[in-house]
């Protein structure tokens, strides 16, 4: 009986240590998700230059924000619109 208890009590201690790995995995993820761009930092995940992005946007009309300034603000991008951009070049456009 004794053994069987240790051994409920060793997977327990293994379950807590998942459960706060997963906690701490979603913590980034959510973090992540809120995470906004400058227009440099969203080429550069992109792989791209700032052209190719404008004419990306304007050719394919991509559900993003404008990829240059207006009225002399700073264009900033979130994290739905890198995936948008992802997506569309990984073909999930067609």
């Amino acid at each position: 009986m004794s053994s069987e208890i240790q051994a409920l009590t060793a997977q327990v201690k293994n379950l807590t240590s998942v459960v706060q790995s997963l906690k701490e995995a979603l913590d980034l993820l959510l973090k992540e998700q809120e995470r906004t761009y400058t227009l440099k930092e969203f080429c550069a995940e992109l792989n791209m230059s700032h052209q190719t992005l404008k004419k990306y946007y304007e050719l394919y009309k991509l559900p993003i924000t404008r990829p240059y300034s207006v009225n002399g603000k700073r264009t900033v991008f979130s994290h739905k619109d890198l995936m948008v951009v992802k997506g569309f070049l990984n073909g999930k456009h067609q």
